[in-house]
């Protein structure tokens, strides 16, 4: 009896293993495209879902900036704001010509994972002034996909 209960654990083992496998390949996979250089077209879409789709702006005006905006010192600011004529053709060139490069295909830029984790650090925090949405540029784009820091 004990032997027949071996041998059927056995079989149910070696059933198994190749899920297993089939599994272990599948999460090391997933990992290795999380923390691999991505392209263009990722990076761009990881920084809209995981920074900028998490953006929230404080609502209470109680706790924001108060006072006149335009009393700003010491601050680079437009005198005029001008239409810009052929800003729609501009872009698509300059979008023609990006997706016409080998750059669109290549993976130079910083990992899917990096997106990520700077997205659950700014998660929840609000933005009530100036200095709160600087903070954030400089948490998040300035610092891991810029590599600068202002």
């Amino acid at each position: 009896m004990d032997f027949l209960q071996n041998q059927t654990e056995i079989f149910k083992i070696r059933l198994s293993l190749p899920r297993r496998d089939k599994e272990e390949r599948r999460h090391h996979k997933e990992s290795e495209e999380k923390t691999s250089k991505t392209t263009l077209p990722a990076l761009l879409h990881g920084i809209y879902v995981h920074l900028f789709l998490s953006l929230q702006v404080q609502l209470d005006s109680t706790q924001s900036t108060r006072g006149d905006l335009s009393n700003a010192t010491n601050k680079l600011r437009p005198d005029k704001i001008r239409v810009w004529e052929h800003f729609a053709t501009d872009q698509e060139e300059i979008w023609r010509l990006l997706m016409g490069s080998d750059l669109i295909n290549e993976q130079h830029f910083t990992s899917l994972h990096t997106s990520q984790e700077q997205g659950e650090t700014v998660r929840g925090r609000l933005i009530s002034a100036e200095l709160d949405l600087n903070h954030f540029l400089r948490l998040t784009v300035d610092t891991k996909y810029l590599g600068s820091s202002r």
